[in-house]
């Protein structure tokens, strides 16, 4: 996420060097100009979720359905995590646990016809049985077209390229996404806290004591400076990259 908090920002501020700065003027007057930019880029956010799910049913409509066989009645989606673009693109057509309460409230409302199956992340492949469309949001892209997103992504995309060789893999993303030109490997890798992970473990799971008391996250480890030295390393990575080669739609607020 800090990824596409970050693009958002630079696009800001590289519009009030122009706009402002450059420009001159009188302080009262540089104010409002930067005032009136900032709200104009909220509008665009708001505006652009809206034009990803116009282009979303377009390529529903138009490449999905006219390919499908005649005596399949639904279509069946996989996803993970919970993004927000991707609820707002699903709901007007129909992490997890917090996507499928959406889904739920909505068709509630509605009188919607939906099912919804909740799959633990190692359980990537029998999700990806007979689906439609793997969907997937994005924390950037490069230039080239890799796709960085939750860390899972890659599993679920190669799980549905094996088990569903006709389904369509597809990224639901601003334009605004698209990173500087460059590699994917030369971007940060965003890793969190392992203690998110091993908080839970310690008590509760069997062996987890041992593990931890000899991997780089253990306190004595930390405390002799050999962290490097430890057995066990505990990764938190949140995000992982899609090459481009997999993918087979990009639904921007640009279009298709």
């Amino acid at each position: 996420m800090g990824a596409a908090i970050v693009s958002v920002l630079v696009s800001v501020l590289e519009r009030i060097e122009e706009g402002v700065w450059r420009a001159g003027g009188l302080p009262d007057d540089r104010l409002q100009r930067v005032l009136s930019i900032i709200d104009d880029c909220l509008t665009q956010q708001e505006s652009a979720v809206s034009k990803i799910r116009a282009s979303f049913v377009d390529l529903i409509r138009d490449r999905v359905l006219p390919e499908r066989p005649l005596t399949k009645r639904r279509l069946k989606f996989l996803t993970l995590s919970s993004s927000s673009t991707i609820s707002s693109c699903l709901l007007p057509l129909c992490k997890g646990v917090t996507l499928a309460s959406k889904l739920l409230t909505e068709a509630g409302n509605e009188k919607r016809i939906i099912d919804i199956t909740l799959y633990s992340d190692a359980s990537a492949a029998l999700a990806s049985e007979d689906v439609d469309l793997v969907l997937l949001g994005a924390d950037r892209i490069s230039s080239v077209g890799d796709v960085s997103n939750k860390t899972g992504s890659l599993p679920a995309v190669l799980s549905a390229k094996h088990a569903s060789p006709g389904s369509c893999v597809v990224v639901l993303t601003e334009v605004g996404k698209v990173a500087r030109p460059g590699k994917a490997s030369e971007h940060v890798v965003e890793e969190k806290d392992a203690a998110e992970l091993t908080r839970g473990w310690r008590g509760t799971v069997k062996g987890a004591d041992d593990v931890l008391e000899t991997s780089s996250y253990s306190k004595q480890a930390t405390e002799k400076g050999d962290e490097n030295k430890a057995l066990v390393k505990v990764k938190n990575v949140y995000f992982e990259w899609v090459p481009a080669c997999f993918i087979d739609a990009y639904v921007t607020d640009e279009g298709v």
